[in-house]
Protein backbone atom coordinates (compact mmCIF):
# COMPACT_ATOMS: atom_id res chain seq x y z
CA UNK A 1 0.00 0.00 0.00
CA UNK A 2 1.40 3.51 -0.60
CA UNK A 3 2.99 5.39 2.04
CA UNK A 4 4.26 9.41 2.58
CA UNK A 5 8.14 7.74 1.74
CA UNK A 6 6.56 5.41 -1.29
CA UNK A 7 7.69 1.55 -0.62
CA UNK A 8 10.83 1.05 -3.13
CA UNK A 9 9.77 -2.29 -5.01
CA UNK A 10 12.42 -4.26 -7.37
CA UNK A 11 10.11 -6.93 -7.90
CA UNK A 12 6.51 -7.64 -8.14
CA UNK A 13 4.94 -8.02 -4.69
CA UNK A 14 4.43 -11.39 -4.39
CA UNK A 15 7.42 -12.90 -6.83
CA UNK A 16 10.57 -13.51 -6.38
CA UNK A 17 12.85 -15.37 -3.69
CA UNK A 18 13.90 -13.18 -0.82
CA UNK A 19 12.01 -9.99 0.58
CA UNK A 20 12.89 -7.16 2.65
CA UNK A 21 10.42 -4.50 4.14
CA UNK A 22 11.83 -1.74 6.39
CA UNK A 23 11.02 1.65 7.81
CA UNK A 24 10.74 3.78 10.93
CA UNK A 25 6.36 3.44 10.54
CA UNK A 26 6.97 -0.11 12.61
CA UNK A 27 2.83 -0.66 12.51
CA UNK A 28 3.06 -0.78 9.18
CA UNK A 29 6.47 -2.49 8.42
CA UNK A 30 5.00 -5.07 10.81
CA UNK A 31 1.32 -4.99 8.62
CA UNK A 32 2.65 -5.44 5.20
CA UNK A 33 5.30 -8.16 6.24
CA UNK A 34 2.52 -10.50 7.94
CA UNK A 35 0.20 -9.67 4.66
CA UNK A 36 2.85 -11.03 2.72
CA UNK A 37 3.68 -13.81 4.60
CA UNK A 38 0.26 -14.78 4.59
CA UNK A 39 -0.23 -14.56 0.90
CA UNK A 40 3.30 -16.73 0.27
CA UNK A 41 2.24 -19.33 2.55
CA UNK A 42 -1.42 -20.26 2.63
CA UNK A 43 -2.89 -20.73 6.02
CA UNK A 44 -2.78 -24.59 4.86
CA UNK A 45 0.83 -24.52 4.70
CA UNK A 46 1.88 -22.87 7.69
CA UNK A 47 2.43 -25.56 10.46
CA UNK A 48 4.96 -27.46 8.22
CA UNK A 49 5.97 -24.64 5.41
CA UNK A 50 6.31 -20.98 7.84
CA UNK A 51 9.74 -20.73 9.81
CA UNK A 52 9.74 -17.48 12.18
CA UNK A 53 12.86 -16.20 13.51
CA UNK A 54 11.99 -13.24 16.15
CA UNK A 55 14.98 -11.18 15.53
CA UNK A 56 14.24 -8.03 18.00
CA UNK A 57 17.41 -8.21 19.95
CA UNK A 58 19.34 -6.04 22.50
CA UNK A 59 22.38 -8.42 22.74
CA UNK A 60 25.33 -9.42 20.70
CA UNK A 61 24.61 -13.38 21.43
CA UNK A 62 21.16 -12.84 20.64
CA UNK A 63 21.65 -11.25 17.54
CA UNK A 64 24.01 -13.99 16.53
CA UNK A 65 21.93 -16.84 17.44
CA UNK A 66 19.15 -15.00 15.28
CA UNK A 67 21.44 -15.01 12.52
CA UNK A 68 22.57 -18.59 12.89
CA UNK A 69 18.97 -19.66 12.87
CA UNK A 70 17.86 -18.42 10.02
CA UNK A 71 20.54 -19.81 8.34
CA UNK A 72 19.97 -23.23 9.27
CA UNK A 73 16.34 -22.78 8.02
CA UNK A 74 17.48 -21.63 4.74
CA UNK A 75 19.97 -24.41 4.18
CA UNK A 76 17.06 -26.96 4.77
CA UNK A 77 14.65 -28.03 2.58
CA UNK A 78 10.75 -27.99 3.32
CA UNK A 79 8.94 -31.01 4.75
CA UNK A 80 8.76 -33.83 1.68
CA UNK A 81 10.54 -31.60 -0.58
CA UNK A 82 7.47 -29.08 -0.19
CA UNK A 83 8.34 -25.15 -0.01
CA UNK A 84 9.33 -23.52 2.86
CA UNK A 85 8.93 -19.57 3.69
CA UNK A 86 11.69 -18.15 6.40
CA UNK A 87 10.38 -14.90 8.23
CA UNK A 88 13.15 -13.10 9.88
CA UNK A 89 10.73 -10.73 11.85
CA UNK A 90 11.20 -7.15 13.35
CA UNK A 91 15.11 -7.50 13.19
CA UNK A 92 17.14 -5.40 14.50
CA UNK A 93 20.73 -5.52 13.95
CA UNK A 94 21.16 -4.34 10.19
CA UNK A 95 22.44 -0.45 10.78
CA UNK A 96 25.19 0.74 12.95
CA UNK A 97 23.64 0.96 16.37
CA UNK A 98 23.00 -1.87 18.94
CA UNK A 99 23.72 -4.98 18.74
CA UNK A 100 24.15 -4.21 15.15
CA UNK A 101 27.33 -2.55 15.20
CA UNK A 102 29.73 -5.09 17.10
CA UNK A 103 31.94 -7.00 15.32
CA UNK A 104 30.70 -10.30 16.09
CA UNK A 105 26.67 -9.22 14.63
CA UNK A 106 28.73 -7.68 11.41
CA UNK A 107 30.19 -10.91 10.53
CA UNK A 108 27.14 -12.54 10.97
CA UNK A 109 25.13 -10.48 8.88
CA UNK A 110 27.92 -10.95 6.11
CA UNK A 111 27.56 -14.50 6.26
CA UNK A 112 23.88 -14.07 5.69
CA UNK A 113 24.81 -11.72 2.79
CA UNK A 114 26.64 -14.31 0.99
CA UNK A 115 24.13 -16.99 1.41
CA UNK A 116 21.39 -14.46 -0.60
CA UNK A 117 24.34 -13.75 -2.66
CA UNK A 118 24.20 -17.43 -3.96
CA UNK A 119 20.71 -18.26 -4.21
CA UNK A 120 18.80 -20.04 -1.62
CA UNK A 121 17.52 -23.41 -2.26
CA UNK A 122 14.92 -24.00 -4.77
CA UNK A 123 11.28 -24.14 -3.10
CA UNK A 124 13.60 -21.75 0.14
CA UNK A 125 12.36 -17.90 0.57
CA UNK A 126 12.95 -15.02 2.91
CA UNK A 127 10.82 -12.18 4.29
CA UNK A 128 13.08 -9.81 6.75
CA UNK A 129 10.97 -7.28 8.49
CA UNK A 130 13.41 -4.09 10.00
CA UNK A 131 13.31 -1.30 11.91
CA UNK A 132 16.59 0.67 10.46
CA UNK A 133 18.41 -0.67 7.77
CA UNK A 134 21.76 0.83 6.59
CA UNK A 135 21.81 1.37 2.91
CA UNK A 136 25.44 1.53 2.37
CA UNK A 137 26.17 -1.78 3.53
CA UNK A 138 26.54 -5.14 1.45
CA UNK A 139 23.37 -6.37 2.84
CA UNK A 140 21.15 -3.92 1.77
CA UNK A 141 22.56 -3.66 -1.32
CA UNK A 142 22.36 -7.21 -2.08
CA UNK A 143 19.27 -7.39 -1.08
CA UNK A 144 18.02 -4.41 -3.35
CA UNK A 145 19.81 -6.61 -5.92
CA UNK A 146 18.59 -9.90 -5.49
CA UNK A 147 14.77 -9.27 -4.25
CA UNK A 148 11.81 -6.88 -3.20
CA UNK A 149 12.63 -3.92 -1.39
CA UNK A 150 9.87 -1.96 0.33
CA UNK A 151 10.17 1.08 2.88
CA UNK A 152 7.90 2.46 4.73
CA UNK A 153 9.11 5.50 6.73
CA UNK A 154 7.89 8.25 8.82
CA UNK A 155 8.81 11.96 7.82
CA UNK A 156 11.95 13.10 9.53
CA UNK A 157 10.09 16.98 9.96
CA UNK A 158 6.86 17.10 12.47
CA UNK A 159 5.05 19.63 9.71
CA UNK A 160 4.87 16.67 7.46
CA UNK A 161 3.27 13.89 9.67
CA UNK A 162 -0.63 14.80 8.77
CA UNK A 163 0.38 14.48 4.82
CA UNK A 164 1.66 11.31 5.75
CA UNK A 165 -1.05 9.73 7.62
CA UNK A 166 -3.40 11.29 4.79
CA UNK A 167 -1.45 9.24 2.64
CA UNK A 168 -1.28 6.11 4.60
CA UNK A 169 -4.82 6.33 4.94
CA UNK A 170 -6.07 6.55 1.83
CA UNK A 171 -4.31 3.07 0.81
CA UNK A 172 -5.91 1.26 3.93
CA UNK A 173 -9.11 3.01 3.03
CA UNK A 174 -8.87 1.34 -0.59
CA UNK A 175 -7.47 -2.29 0.74
CA UNK A 176 -10.40 -1.97 2.73
CA UNK A 177 -12.99 -1.50 -0.16
CA UNK A 178 -13.41 2.21 1.23
CA UNK A 179 -13.16 5.40 -0.43
CA UNK A 180 -13.22 9.08 1.01
CA UNK A 181 -12.92 12.61 -0.51
CA UNK A 182 -10.02 14.46 0.35
CA UNK A 183 -11.84 16.57 2.87
CA UNK A 184 -13.19 13.53 4.90
CA UNK A 185 -9.62 11.95 5.05
CA UNK A 186 -8.14 14.84 6.60
CA UNK A 187 -10.82 14.82 8.86
CA UNK A 188 -10.50 11.32 10.11
CA UNK A 189 -6.22 12.46 10.47
CA UNK A 190 -7.35 15.34 12.74
CA UNK A 191 -9.51 13.47 15.09
CA UNK A 192 -7.38 10.01 15.10
CA UNK A 193 -4.26 11.57 14.83
CA UNK A 194 -1.44 10.72 12.71
CA UNK A 195 -0.45 6.79 14.23
CA UNK A 196 -0.96 4.57 12.01
CA UNK A 197 -1.95 1.67 14.18
CA UNK A 198 -4.93 4.04 15.15
CA UNK A 199 -5.96 4.94 11.84
CA UNK A 200 -5.81 1.01 11.28
CA UNK A 201 -8.22 0.49 13.88
CA UNK A 202 -10.31 3.29 12.90
CA UNK A 203 -10.49 2.10 9.32
CA UNK A 204 -12.12 -0.98 10.39
CA UNK A 205 -14.38 0.80 12.82
CA UNK A 206 -15.54 2.54 10.13
CA UNK A 207 -15.70 -0.49 7.84
CA UNK A 208 -18.23 -2.17 10.16
CA UNK A 209 -19.64 1.04 10.73
CA UNK A 210 -21.36 2.06 7.05
CA UNK A 211 -22.53 -1.96 6.30
CA UNK A 212 -21.03 -2.07 3.30
CA UNK A 213 -21.23 1.09 1.82
CA UNK A 214 -18.45 1.80 0.30
CA UNK A 215 -18.27 6.13 0.63
CA UNK A 216 -17.24 6.91 3.74
CA UNK A 217 -18.54 10.64 4.82
CA UNK A 218 -18.01 13.32 7.31
CA UNK A 219 -21.07 12.48 9.26
CA UNK A 220 -19.60 8.88 9.41
CA UNK A 221 -16.98 10.23 10.66
CA UNK A 222 -17.79 12.58 13.22
CA UNK A 223 -20.71 9.79 14.57
CA UNK A 224 -17.49 6.83 14.95
CA UNK A 225 -14.19 8.19 15.25
CA UNK A 226 -13.38 9.23 18.31
CA UNK A 227 -11.32 12.35 19.03
CA UNK A 228 -8.09 13.17 20.13
CA UNK A 229 -8.01 15.63 22.30
CA UNK A 230 -4.87 17.43 21.17
CA UNK A 231 -6.67 17.74 17.25
CA UNK A 232 -10.03 19.02 19.13
CA UNK A 233 -8.71 22.87 18.16
CA UNK A 234 -8.04 22.03 14.36
CA UNK A 235 -11.35 20.45 13.97
CA UNK A 236 -13.23 23.46 15.41
CA UNK A 237 -10.81 25.96 13.45
CA UNK A 238 -11.66 23.81 10.12
CA UNK A 239 -15.40 24.17 10.80
CA UNK A 240 -15.53 27.51 11.19
CA UNK A 241 -13.29 28.11 8.21
CA UNK A 242 -15.72 26.30 5.94
CA UNK A 243 -18.56 29.14 7.53
CA UNK A 244 -20.22 25.98 9.23
CA UNK A 245 -22.13 27.57 11.92
CA UNK A 246 -24.35 24.10 13.02
CA UNK A 247 -20.37 22.23 12.30
CA UNK A 248 -18.71 24.35 14.67
CA UNK A 249 -21.39 24.73 17.38
CA UNK A 250 -21.43 20.54 17.14
CA UNK A 251 -17.39 20.72 17.31
CA UNK A 252 -17.21 23.37 20.05
CA UNK A 253 -19.94 21.33 22.87
CA UNK A 254 -18.30 18.38 22.48
CA UNK A 255 -14.64 19.85 23.20
CA UNK A 256 -16.28 21.40 26.33
CA UNK A 257 -18.08 18.24 27.40
CA UNK A 258 -14.28 16.74 27.13
CA UNK A 259 -13.37 19.91 29.00
CA UNK A 260 -11.27 21.68 26.95
CA UNK A 261 -10.95 25.57 27.86
CA UNK A 262 -13.33 27.70 25.93
CA UNK A 263 -10.47 30.62 26.32
CA UNK A 264 -8.17 28.12 24.83
CA UNK A 265 -10.71 27.39 22.21
CA UNK A 266 -11.01 31.17 20.98
CA UNK A 267 -7.80 31.90 20.97
CA UNK A 268 -7.74 29.11 18.20
CA UNK A 269 -10.34 30.80 16.34
CA UNK A 270 -8.63 34.53 16.46
CA UNK A 271 -5.37 32.82 15.54
CA UNK A 272 -6.59 30.64 11.94
CA UNK A 273 -8.70 34.54 11.27
CA UNK A 274 -5.54 36.52 11.70
CA UNK A 275 -4.06 33.91 8.84
CA UNK A 276 -7.60 33.88 6.46
CA UNK A 277 -6.66 37.99 6.61
CA UNK A 278 -3.40 37.08 5.28
CA UNK A 279 -4.48 34.85 2.47
CA UNK A 280 -7.25 37.17 1.94
CA UNK A 281 -4.82 40.59 1.39
CA UNK A 282 -2.82 38.13 -0.62
CA UNK A 283 -6.20 36.67 -2.88
CA UNK A 284 -7.14 40.22 -3.07
CA UNK A 285 -3.97 41.90 -4.37
CA UNK A 286 -3.59 38.80 -6.34
CA UNK A 287 -0.09 37.49 -4.95
CA UNK A 288 -1.61 33.86 -4.78
CA UNK A 289 -4.19 31.98 -6.84
CA UNK A 290 -5.65 29.24 -5.94
CA UNK A 291 -5.17 25.82 -8.36
CA UNK A 292 -5.67 22.09 -8.39
CA UNK A 293 -9.20 20.24 -7.68
CA UNK A 294 -11.76 20.79 -5.11
CA UNK A 295 -10.74 18.54 -2.75
CA UNK A 296 -6.96 18.98 -3.26
CA UNK A 297 -6.27 22.74 -3.57
CA UNK A 298 -2.97 24.11 -4.37
CA UNK A 299 -1.37 27.77 -4.84
CA UNK A 300 0.34 29.54 -6.99
CA UNK A 301 2.19 32.48 -5.51
CA UNK A 302 3.39 35.34 -7.33
CA UNK A 303 6.68 36.61 -7.51
CA UNK A 304 5.83 40.32 -7.52
CA UNK A 305 8.69 42.43 -5.74
CA UNK A 306 5.32 44.09 -3.93
CA UNK A 307 4.87 40.22 -2.40
CA UNK A 308 8.42 39.36 -1.69
CA UNK A 309 8.76 42.69 0.19
CA UNK A 310 5.52 41.58 2.29
CA UNK A 311 6.12 38.00 2.98
CA UNK A 312 9.76 38.14 3.77
CA UNK A 313 8.90 40.40 6.41
CA UNK A 314 6.63 38.21 7.81
CA UNK A 315 7.65 35.82 11.33
CA UNK A 316 6.29 33.25 9.16
CA UNK A 317 6.71 33.39 5.35
CA UNK A 318 3.19 31.23 4.14
CA UNK A 319 4.72 30.93 0.73
CA UNK A 320 7.23 28.44 2.46
CA UNK A 321 4.33 26.21 4.37
CA UNK A 322 3.07 22.85 3.11
CA UNK A 323 1.63 23.30 -0.24
CA UNK A 324 -1.55 21.72 0.64
CA UNK A 325 -2.02 23.16 3.74
CA UNK A 326 -1.70 26.82 2.28
CA UNK A 327 -4.39 25.69 -0.07
CA UNK A 328 -6.52 24.83 2.44
CA UNK A 329 -5.97 28.34 4.07
CA UNK A 330 -6.29 30.13 1.04
CA UNK A 331 -9.54 27.88 0.00
CA UNK A 332 -10.89 29.43 3.34
CA UNK A 333 -10.16 32.82 2.82
CA UNK A 334 -12.19 32.68 -0.38
CA UNK A 335 -15.44 32.27 1.42
CA UNK A 336 -14.96 35.52 3.20
CA UNK A 337 -14.89 38.99 2.21
CA UNK A 338 -11.92 41.18 3.97
CA UNK A 339 -15.02 43.27 5.71
CA UNK A 340 -15.89 39.90 7.03
CA UNK A 341 -12.78 38.68 8.39
CA UNK A 342 -12.25 41.72 9.77
CA UNK A 343 -15.65 42.27 11.88
CA UNK A 344 -15.12 38.53 12.56
CA UNK A 345 -11.89 39.34 14.22
CA UNK A 346 -13.21 41.98 16.31
CA UNK A 347 -16.32 39.85 17.16
CA UNK A 348 -13.77 36.90 18.66
CA UNK A 349 -11.38 39.84 20.39
CA UNK A 350 -14.78 41.30 21.65
CA UNK A 351 -15.98 37.55 23.49
CA UNK A 352 -12.24 36.98 24.60
CA UNK A 353 -12.32 40.14 26.67
CA UNK A 354 -16.05 39.19 28.53
CA UNK A 355 -14.62 36.02 29.21
CA UNK A 356 -11.35 36.74 31.02
CA UNK A 357 -13.28 39.80 32.84
CA UNK A 358 -15.69 37.27 34.40
CA UNK A 359 -18.73 38.95 32.71
CA UNK A 360 -20.83 35.36 32.02
CA UNK A 361 -19.91 31.93 31.40
CA UNK A 362 -16.90 30.92 28.78
CA UNK A 363 -19.01 28.47 27.20
CA UNK A 364 -21.75 30.47 27.03
CA UNK A 365 -19.54 33.37 25.25
CA UNK A 366 -18.04 31.09 22.57
CA UNK A 367 -21.62 29.49 21.61
CA UNK A 368 -22.29 33.43 21.41
CA UNK A 369 -19.13 34.74 19.50
CA UNK A 370 -20.21 31.60 16.94
CA UNK A 371 -23.35 32.47 16.33
CA UNK A 372 -22.04 36.41 15.98
CA UNK A 373 -19.17 35.33 13.56
CA UNK A 374 -20.83 33.02 11.46
CA UNK A 375 -24.63 33.57 11.85
CA UNK A 376 -27.04 35.85 10.69
CA UNK A 377 -26.62 38.69 13.54
CA UNK A 378 -26.94 42.79 13.19
CA UNK A 379 -24.08 44.22 14.19
CA UNK A 380 -24.52 47.27 16.31
CA UNK A 381 -22.93 50.26 14.22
Amino acid sequence: MPTAAPAKTQAPPDSGTVFLIAGTDEFEVSRRARDLVYRLCPESERALGLEVIEAACDTIEEATSAVSRCLDALRTVGFFGSSKLVWLRSASFFYDGKPGKYEEVKRAVAELTEEIKRGLLPGVRLVISAAQVDRRTSFFKTMEKAGAVEFFNLPEKSYKWDEHAGQVLRGMLEQAGLRAREDVVRLIVDRAGTDSRQLFQEVEKLSLYVHGRAEVTAADVLDIVAPARERGYSELTDAFGKRDLTGSLRVARQLLQQKESAVGLIIGLENRVRELLLYRTALDRRWVRITGSPDWPKVEWSASPEAEAFFSALPNDPRKANAFWSGILAKMAGRFSMEELQRIQRALVEEHGRMTDGSAQADVLLEWALIRCLGVVREKK
